[in-house]
């Protein structure tokens, strides 16, 4: 099911959602690159942007609150004078040329990820964990754990 503001950028074979899931927000393959595999049962929420580079997995029965932003990219060259080049064949149709840093994602299956959180490239979350709302991930999740904060560290186990 998609949502009235939901949108994609990308083909069948780039952008795969399991069966029930609800989607509400974004699912972008910057530059025609990158995978988006999402598991059944999922619910990505208002104003969700998952953007992929390489590729970006989330595992069934998993909840992505409003506001979450996951980028398994830098989206921009970090050298200011490749940037405004990035930005201009942006704006003008080319393609982009430059190296942008990126590094897949994996969140596993029964996770929340709470409201306005960020999951940061490279970042695996096990599976039953919980992203407390802000939350910014920039490090691997074990299972079955409660993460908050800037960077998001452990604050509880759920077992």
């Amino acid at each position: 099911m998609l949502g009235a503001m939901a949108w994609c950028t990308g083909t069948r074979e780039k952008i795969r959602l399991g069966s029930r899931t609800i989607c509400r927000g974004i699912l972008l393959c910057d530059g025609g690159l990158g995978e988006i595999e999402i598991g059944e049962f999922v619910y990505i929420g208002d104003d969700v942007i998952v953007s992929t580079r390489e590729r970006i997995l989330i595992g069934s029965r998993t909840l992505i609150g409003h506001g979450v932003q996951i980028f398994d990219n830098d989206s921009h060259p970090l050298d200011a004078r490749d940037r405004h080049e990035d930005y201009l064949n942006l704006l003008e149709g080319r393609p982009r040329t430059h190296a942008i840093p990126s590094a897949p994602i994996e969140i596993g299956e029964d996770c929340w990820i709470g409201a306005n959180s960020i999951v940061l490239k490279g970042v695996k979350i096990g599976s039953r964990s919980v992203v407390a709302a802000g939350s910014v991930v920039t490090a691997d999740v074990d299972d079955d754990c409660v993460v908050a904060g800037n960077p998001a560290r452990i604050v509880r186990s759920l077992v």
